[in-house]
């Protein structure tokens, strides 16, 4: 299918070599207006579609990108349907947290976990809360045909974390918010926890005559079903929203103050308006209890009959009373190194339930000591070091931890 909006004859080529040949291949347009404009619409006067015996195109893929960065506090599971009529040869998922240019060396490569028919499941490794995350598809055909599906166009992408969402998606029309007014709506840690909100997501709105200023970005706590005091000083950013893409999301990230967000039960995500006016988009429910808007005349907030698209993304989910990072352990535990593969820094974690003399070691696979890391009394409690491996070759590396009595070893591989 061809999803899409198109305003002008423009020539489509839609490549369907998996089916080369095949009978029951269909052709379908499907034209989305944007719900805040409408047109008289499109006609569509020839058509033509053109077959060959030879396979000379890559494999189709058909995958789902997330919507507005929606993703997962764990591994992050891509399944798509890549069919060839010469078979398919290679799939693989290419991924990097270095978005959006990243370095050839920042991508990592990995096949299909499993297939299922044409379905293939591939999996993105848990990245830390509040990360992008970009990928793409490596596919080829026993005919020697290659794409790279998102590659050359836009990514998939996503935000590693806990997704806070109150809203169907749907864009069904606009609002401007006029100088020194605020709108602010009410999200919730979920299931009755405590977390880091790590980032938030605020859909702004932009078109040819309706130009954005900038925003000055809130996140408030909640004062009886009202916004209240702000958790972190709000600072100024531009509405992401622009003529390409004219509800983009704004993306306000919190991991460098999430440490000041830490939240149990109700939160407020907004802005205020400091100069010209800002656009937002309104989603489809009428009877909305979250959104509100401050007027600066009467001083007040007040209810808003329509929903505003403001989401928020939560690290990991805490029972409330156990602050994140000074919770105690159960148990001694070593955990992965993140990213892995990595280059050049990765992050190794390790978990005390007591105060103990730790020592933690970097080797190579002859057993050579590298690095040392930790060499010192640590208190009870979760903890992070950062391993620069800059000066090192590619390859695998072992790290090693001694905490008291326990000992623990893990593999990490370094790839340059």
């Amino acid at each position: 299918a061809f999803d899409g909006v198109v305003n002008e004859w423009t020539p489509i080529v839609i490549p369907i070599g998996g089916y080369v040949g095949h009978t029951g291949v269909k052709i379908r347009f499907r034209f989305v207006s944007d719900a805040g404009y409408n047109m008289d619409g499109m006609y569509i006067d020839d058509f033509k579609i053109r077959v060959s015996n030879e396979d000379t195109t890559p494999p189709l893929v058909i995958k789902d990108c997330p919507q507005d960065y929606e993703g997962t506090i764990g591994d992050y599971i891509v399944p798509a349907t890549i069919t060839d009529i010469s078979g398919v040869a290679m799939a693989n998922i290419l991924y990097t947290t270095v978005c959006p240019d990243p370095d050839p060396s920042d991508i990592i490569a990995s096949p299909a976990d499993s297939v299922d028919g044409d379905t293939y499941y591939f999996h993105i490794p848990a990245q830390d809360p509040g990360t992008l995350v970009c990928y793409a598809l490596a596919v080829a055909d026993s005919a020697g045909n290659i794409d790279t599906v998102g590659v050359d166009e836009e990514p998939c992408k996503y935000i590693a974390g806990n997704y806070i969402n109150y809203d169907d998606n749907e864009v069904t029309y606009v609002l401007n918010v006029p100088t020194n007014f605020m709108v602010a709506k009410r999200l919730t840690v979920p299931n009755s926890k405590e977390a880091h909100i790590v980032t938030a997501l605020i859909r702004n709105y932009t078109d040819s005559g309706r130009p954005n200023g900038n925003l000055i970005f809130h996140i408030w706590k909640d004062n009886n079903g009202v916004p209240g005091e702000d958790y972190i000083t709000p600072f100024e950013m531009v509405p992401a929203a622009n003529l390409e893409n004219p509800y983009e999301m704004t993306v306000a990230d919190l991991r460098d103050v999430q440490d000041s967000i830490f939240v149990v039960g109700d939160f407020w995500v907004g802005f205020s308006v400091p100069g010209d006016e800002v656009w937002l988009t309104l989603g489809r429910e009428l009877d909305d209890t979250r959104s509100y808007v401050y007027d600066p005349t009467s001083g007040q907030w007040a209810m808003y009959p329509r929903e505003f698209q403001f989401r928020a993304i939560a690290g990991e989910l805490y029972e409330p009373g156990d602050v994140a990072g000074n919770e105690i352990p159960k148990k001694f535990e070593l955990m992965q190194n993140y990213p892995n593969p990595f280059n050049p820094t990765t992050i190794i974690k390790y978990a005390l339930p007591k105060e103990a003399h730790v020592t933690l070691k970097i080797y190579n696979v002859l057993g050579q000591e590298v690095a040392t890391l930790v060499d010192k009394n640590v208190d009870a409690g979760y903890h992070e070091v950062n391993f620069d491996a800059s000066q090192l070759s590619s390859g695998i590396y072992i790290y090693r931890i001694e905490a008291g009595k326990y000992v623990a070893v893990k593999k990490m591989m370094l790839l340059k």
